[in-house]
């Protein structure tokens, strides 16, 4: 009888644990899904500015990362990979139930609660700014807060407007005081025709070259948790405390929202899609160009 191979760790970076990709890492953990491609995830959960800085120092083998940061650390001399995907940016637009906007046009020139300007967040709203042809600080009031700020912003309405992520989002939107304008990988679609990558799965080029049959295999580990997901929403009930999820509302809700969250495919379109976002980033100002080495890959 063979002996079974030990599986292959891999140091991994995340997100804060009450996150969707918290959520995602770990059904891959409790469901065995790494296991089942010979691999041993042990995650790491961070604020995503220290989960970034921890890859780009080569503290994990591998991290969650969106494309605009790959796109900086690339600029900096730092050759850091996307090569799988791991969530679409549906961060929403919310606003009081009572609030008399309803379209983002509207709320153009008001009040807007966003996290930091290193942030995604901030990054994202920026870039969709400028694709409507505006200047995000220019013609918008900022309100700048953490995730909590920005809830108490919404509700005591000091903004007019907040930029919200899952699981926040569907606990706000549970309660029936808040109602969602539009969000991110949404709008995205209306002004681009493609899908907003919210982060992506890297690694430096140097990993990537000697464990590429690890990272092939990160890849589908990833791509098979997100349809588990997707396919059985009863998954965010059962798990719901992985996301602070507390009356049915909240669950209910966040079964019809976060599963469609989760990208189930890695394929040219999804690294176009991605090119495509650097890109318009370079137009936008947001990164001062486009990095000379491709960035994004698949592979083979």
């Amino acid at each position: 009888m063979s002996k079974q191979l030990k599986p292959k760790k891999i140091f991994f970076g995340a997100s804060e644990k009450i996150s969707s990709t918290g959520f995602s890492t770990q059904i891959i953990r409790i469901y065995g899904i790494d296991k089942k491609y010979g691999l041993d995830l042990v995650v790491d959960y961070n604020d995503p500015t220290l989960t970034m800085n921890k890859l780009l120092n080569k503290e994990f083998d591998a991290a969650i990362l969106a494309p605009i940061s790959a796109a900086k650390a690339n600029l900096e001399g730092k050759k850091i990979r996307i090569f799988g995907v791991a969530l679409w940016n549906v961060t929403s637009l919310a606003v009081r139930k009572d609030s008399p906007y309803k379209t983002l046009e509207e709320l153009k020139g008001k009040k807007l609660g966003t996290l930091g300007q290193i942030t995604g967040t901030y990054t994202n709203m920026a870039l969709l700014a400028h694709e409507k042809g505006w200047r995000l600080e220019q013609d918008f009031n900022l309100v700048i807060g953490t995730k909590e700020d920005l809830v108490k912003f919404l509700k005591n309405g000091d903004v007019d407007f907040a930029l919200i992520r899952e699981p926040q989002a569907s606990k706000l939107l549970a309660t029936g005081e808040i109602r969602e304008i539009t969000n991110h990988d949404e709008l995205w679609k209306q002004l681009t025709g493609e899908r907003f990558v919210f982060t992506g799965i890297a690694a430096h080029e140097d990993w990537l070259k000697t464990h590429k049959k690890e990272a092939k295999k990160l890849v589908q580990v990833f791509l098979e948790a997100n349809k588990f997901i997707q396919e059985n929403p009863d998954l965010i009930e059962k798990h719901k405390d992985l996301l602070g999820l507390q009356t049915p509302e909240e669950v209910a809700l966040a079964k019809t929202r976060i599963p469609g969250s989760f990208p189930t495919e890695w394929n040219q379109s999804s690294v176009d899609n991605i090119n495509s976002l650097i890109k318009k980033a370079a137009e936008a100002g947001i990164i001062t160009k486009i990095p000379e080495d491709p960035i994004v890959l698949i592979l083979d």
